[in-house]
């Protein structure tokens, strides 16, 4: 089971125990991003790290970064 395959999706959900529209799952390939929307996740395609900071916050996802890294 590898992504693009649903099941890694509703995996992950399972493990997690939360439903799809609760979870955010990011990728840097349109293909897996397109997958998990369509399952019910929320999706964002990764560009760089204040483009996604930015989509996390339209999320309501307060995902700041650390400055000297520049990871969240």
């Amino acid at each position: 089971m590898v992504k693009p395959d649903r099941q890694i999706y509703e995996l992950a959900c399972s493990k997690l125990g939360v439903s799809p529209s609760e979870a955010v799952f990011i990728d840097d390939r349109q293909g897996n991003v397109d997958a998990a929307i369509q399952y019910g996740l929320h999706g964002l395609l990764f560009k760089d790290v204040p483009s996604l900071e930015a989509e996390l916050n339209k999320l309501g996802v307060n995902a700041g970064t650390t400055r000297s890294t520049g990871r969240i």
